[in-house]
C-alpha cells in the first residue's frame, strides 16, 4: 500500500472488444486495481489508440464479429512504437491451432473465461509485472 502523497506511474492498458459492456467490465476491474485504462472497439481504433497513448500492455478479444486479435497482433508487432508491447488476447475458444496461431502473430499470453473470472489483474502481474502502479 502505497503511502499519502506517494507519486506513482500508472501502468497504461488499451481493451480492445467491440462488446461495450465487455470492456466497461474489465476497465472498472483494472481501474479498481489502480490502472490507466484506454479503449478501443476495433483494430483501426486499436492501432490509432497505440499510436496516441503508447500503452503499457493491450488486452484484446481474439475473434469477434469486427476483431480480429490474430491481425492485431500482427498490425501491432509491424508497428515500430509496439512491438514491444505485451499483447494478451481472451478467448472463449479452446483451441490450441488459434492459439498457436495468435502467439505466432506476436501475442504475449492469453486469457479463457475460467481465467476472466478473476481479476485480470492477477494474470498480467504473473506475466508482465505490475510496475509501479498503487
Amino acid at each position: 500500500m502505497r503511502s499519502p502523497g506517494e507519486r506513482t506511474i500508472m501502468t497504461t492498458i488499451l481493451i480492445v472488444d467491440d462488446d461495450a459492456n465487455s470492456r466497461t467490465l474489465i476497465r472498472d476491474l483494472l481501474r479498481l486495481e489502480g490502472y490507466d485504462v484506454r479503449e478501443a472497439a476495433s483494430v483501426a481504433e486499436a492501432m490509432e489508440a497505440a499510436r496516441i497513448s503508447g500503452p503499457d500492455v493491450i488486452i484484446t478479444e481474439l475473434m469477434t464479429a469486427s476483431i480480429d486479435g490474430i491481425e492485431l497482433c500482427r498490425n501491432m508487432r509491424a508497428e515500430e512504437g509496439s512491438r514491444g508491447t505485451p499483447i494478451i488476447v481472451m478467448t472463449a475458444l479452446d483451441s490450441r491451432e488459434d492459439m498457436a496461431l495468435a502467439l505466432d502473430a506476436g501475442a504475449t499470453g492469453h486469457s479463457t473465461p475460467v481465467q476472466r473470472t478473476s481479476s485480470p489483474n492477477l494474470s498480467m502481474e504473473s506475466k508482465f509485472g505490475r510496475g509501479s502502479a498503487p
